[in-house]
């Protein structure tokens, strides 16, 4: 129960320091994180096996089949600035419950919504975190050990892999923190986050042409460019792990990560249609 109470208190926490920021602007004085999340005591035990397979690929699939569902649909019906939004939120509640992802007493789908709205503010307005990725990771009732692996998957979307190198390094931290003292649970948290960071990029680097082309000729923007949101994604992931997993155990994680991470995907990329719009 603590961990759900933490992670509304996470909305909240995003809102006010985008608030913070519309008043005070980038200030020479505001606070800057530190540039270690997580203290060296918390580094990876050492991991001489052969890479693990990820038991929750499964969520980062389903994220990409929410995606492509969403695309087909929006490509085939009309709306616009307006009520895009809206449409948008009923789809995405149609897919997920068409697909059984279902999670008892979390509106997980308006989570998702929020995360990614903020992805957008403070890629438009700057913050003391530089994703709501970072934001999530640092205010989440996460382990430490936590903090430090999914940090690291943090730092290798900044890095801009190739996705064979990016899927080859994911495994990697998958298989370090899978021999840490977490339970099934908390590990699963670093596991759904790191399936949806690879499908994620490998969704945004297939159809991000194809989104921004149909976008451009549904809502008539011509100069429109679409942005990556694969960190609003994984931040999607892990906020929903945490909440599913304290609400539903192992399968809760799961189905909390695909609700909040697909979500987050699909606002994220709204919002920064109607900021251009708009």
């Amino acid at each position: 129960m603590k961990q759900i109470k933490m992670l509304m208190k996470l909305l909240l926490l995003c809102t006010m320091a985008v608030a913070l920021v519309y008043v005070a602007g980038c200030s020479d004085t505001a606070t800057e994180p530190t540039s270690e999340v997580v203290a060296l005591s918390t580094a990876p035990t050492p991991v001489n096996k052969e890479l693990l397979p990820n038991p929750y690929d499964w969520v980062g699939e389903a994220h990409n089949d929410g995606m492509d569902y969403m695309y087909t649909n929006l490509a085939e019906m009309e709306f616009t600035a307006e009520n895009i939004e809206d449409k948008t939120e009923s789809l995405i509640r149609d897919y997920l419950t068409d697909n059984g992802y279902i999670l008892e007493g979390l509106d997980a789908v308006k989570m998702g919504m929020n995360i990614g709205r903020h992805e957008v503010i403070i890629k438009r307005e700057g913050s003391r975190w530089d994703s709501v990725l970072d934001s999530v990771i640092e205010n989440s009732d996460l382990l430490e050990k936590q903090k430090y692996y999914l940090s690291q998957i943090s730092q290798l979307i900044d890095d801009q892999l190739p996705l064979e190198a990016l899927d080859f390094a994911l495994k990697e931290i998958n298989t370090s923190a899978a021999v840490e003292e977490l339970s099934e649970v908390d590990l699963a948290v670093i596991l759904t986050a790191s399936s949806v960071a690879f499908s994620s990029s490998k969704c945004w680097h297939e159809m991000s042409a194809k989104w921004e082309n149909m976008l451009k000729s549904k809502l008539d923007i011509p100069g429109f460019t679409l942005d990556k949101w694969v960190k609003a994604d994984i931040a999607g992931a892990i906020a929903g792990g945490i909440v599913g997993g304290a609400l539903g155990g192992l399968p809760g994680a799961g189905t909390g990560a695909v609700i909040a991470g697909t979500t987050a995907s699909l606002a994220s990329l709204i919002n920064e249609v109607l900021d251009y719009y708009f």
